[in-house]
């Protein structure tokens, strides 16, 4: 009886080992690229999703579909996608946006639940303080969205904050895999 309990003593210690060194081991182990693969998937071809970018460049990852406006016209940031996200990008504080296409954005986000908007910049922010009931924007927050969550129109902060901004010259990368990821979030939540 002894031998039997120290047989499968020494068992579940051997399991608990061979758990955490694989645990280690995935933890230290670069990523090849495959959850970016699937989440390119994701957004390019198993969802119809349509982003569309106003404003500054962003770096988004290579295989990302979008499509970059020239205009704000009214006309080409209404398509009729399940899923579509109007990035304006003032993060150089050039880009021409006014209280009247601020307010004509949020009545048709009212009125479209597959239509999300973000804003990423600084200069326009007390715009959406005017145009948006309730609006909390931080101290540290250089973005306002707002989007449909789980079911729910809602505004969205955070997507971009000062301290993201610090680390944008080291990795002009971060903006665009963040606005990914923000947008994947916010489909996925929807589904």
């Amino acid at each position: 009886m002894k031998k039997t309990s120290i047989i499968c003593g020494g068992i579940i210690i051997a399991f608990v080992l061979l758990f955490l060194g694989y645990r280690y081991w995935m933890s230290v182990t670069p990523d090849d690229g495959s959850v970016l693969r699937e989440q390119m998937q994701y957004l390019n071809e198993e969802i119809d999703l349509q982003v569309l970018l106003y404003g500054d460049d962003v770096v988004f990852p290579e295989e990302f579909t979008y499509k970059s406006l020239e205009r704000l016209d009214e006309d080409n940031w209404k398509p009729d996608n399940d899923y579509v996200f109007l990035i304006v990008n003032d993060l150089d504080g050039s880009v021409g946006l006014t209280e009247e296409q601020i307010t004509e954005i949020k009545k048709y986000a009212d009125q479209n639940t597959n239509f999300n908007f973000y804003y990423i910049g600084l200069n326009k922010l007390e715009l959406f303080k005017k145009v948006y009931d309730d609006c909390n924007i931080g101290k540290t927050d250089m973005s306002f969205g707002y989007v449909i969550y789980e079911g729910t129109r809602l505004q969205h902060y955070g997507l971009w904050r000062t301290t993201d901004h610090e680390y944008y010259e080291m990795n002009p990368k971060l903006l665009g895999q963040d606005i990914c990821d923000t947008i994947e979030q916010n489909v996925r939540s929807n589904e």
